[in-house]
Formats: C-alpha cells, structure tokens, sequence
C-alpha cells in the first residue's frame, strides 16, 4: 500500500503574532457582546412596558365588568348649610347625595364673598 497524506487536528504553538491578533478579537468579540446584551435589555423592558399596559388595560375592563360599574366625572351641586357648618354634595343626574361634610375655610370664604355681592346689587 502506498504512502498518502491526510490532514489531522492537531496541536500548534502559536506565534506571538496570532496571540496578538487573538487578543485584538477577542476584546472586539466581548464590547460587541456587551452592546448585544445592552440591545436585548432595551428591547425586553418595551416588551415589558408594553405587555404591562396591555395587563393595566385588562384589569380595568375586568374590574368595571365584575363591578358593573366605573368612575366617571358627574356634574353635582353644593349645598351650603352655614349654621350647620356642614355641606352636601348632590349628584345631578340621579340627584342622590353623595357625600355630607363639614364646611371647610375655603367654603366659608366662598360663602362670606357670595354674601357680600349679593348686598352690593
């Protein structure tokens, strides 16, 4: 049988020259894995804000449907009692009362102006 070449792994030394330009990769490899992994974090917290809002926005549909109910702003009127030092707030659409409370000083001096243009005119 005759002799014949073939190719094998085998070890080799390197040369200081190839350590070098190994070296130069492998530091480009490890700031290119950074930027990647930077990237990726970027992009999975607006994954993230987005699923939450999606998550935010059925819980709310899901709490008005299981409640039946929701919030929303209603006109109501104020009813000023000043020597009961109290007030009543009146839904207008189901003219419901919806709250009683004590006056506060801001209602105190709205009444005390309202007072004095009325005995101007």
């Amino acid at each position: 049988m005759p002799d014949y070449m073939v190719k094998r792994k085998l070890p080799v030394d390197l040369t200081d020259d190839e350590l070098l330009t190994l070296g130069s990769e492998l530091a480009k490899d490890e700031q290119d894995l950074s930027g990647v992994e930077n990237e990726k974090k970027e992009v999975m917290a607006d994954f993230t804000a987005k699923i939450n809002a999606v998550k935010s926005r059925i819980e709310i549909a899901s709490l008005k449907i299981s409640t039946k109910r929701e919030y929303r702003d209603v006109e109501c009127k104020v009813h000023i009692y000043p020597q009961a030092f109290r007030k009543e707030i009146e839904r207008q659409d189901t003219m419901e009362v919806v709250a009683k409370e004590k006056l506060t000083q801001d209602d105190l001096q709205n009444e005390l102006q309202f007072i004095e243009r009325e005995d101007e005119a």
